[in-house]
């Protein structure tokens, strides 16, 4: 079954984040209503207890009656209550099927979601193809002291003064 909650369902997307696995803020209502570049959807895909949600952003395409999908400014991506690792081949494959026939009810072309570091959700996603590395995310271990979060740092960037890149290389 699918679902398609908006910005007026504050009460059932906040649950359904809370339900989650794993989360950050950037999935929450309250992110997504600060956002004025789109109108905000929840698309919840849900089997029985299971589910996966998916945060976006529907934006009308200028000079056009068309439609794209994209994410809050962070990391989004889609959440579950289930372990994205654990996924059961049918049940991501369903998603996908449900997924893709609601973009096509609308005059939607196209989606692109920025997807969380540590939430592994690119199995999912990569059942939709154009998944795409994009750099490396930087940790930290803030509950350590200083000077071990400092040691832990590559010699260029405990360099005071490093040497400035030539200009026009």
């Amino acid at each position: 079954m699918r679902k398609i909650l908006t910005i007026d369902d504050k009460q059932e997307w906040s649950t359904y984040v809370k339900r989650a696995l794993h989360y950050d803020f950037y999935h929450t209502w309250y992110y997504h209503s600060l956002d004025k570049s789109g109108f905000p959807i929840l698309f919840v895909y849900e089997e029985g207890e299971n589910y996966i949600a998916f945060p976006l952003l529907k934006r009308n395409i200028p000079c056009s009656d068309f439609f794209d999908f994209t994410s809050v400014y962070g990391y989004t991506g889609p959440i579950s209550n289930m372990d994205f690792n654990a996924l059961d081949d049918d049940f991501m494959e369903r998603f996908k099927n449900t997924f893709i026939a609601f973009l096509k009810t609308g005059q939607n072309v196209t989606v692109f979601s920025r997807l969380h570091p540590f939430f592994h959700q690119e199995r999912l996603m990569e059942k939709f193809s154009g998944v795409y590395a994009n750099g490396k995310t930087v940790v930290i271990d803030l509950t350590t002291t200083i000077e071990s979060q400092r040691a832990g740092y590559r010699k260029s960037v405990k360099e005071k003064n490093p040497t400035p890149a030539k200009a026009g290389l």
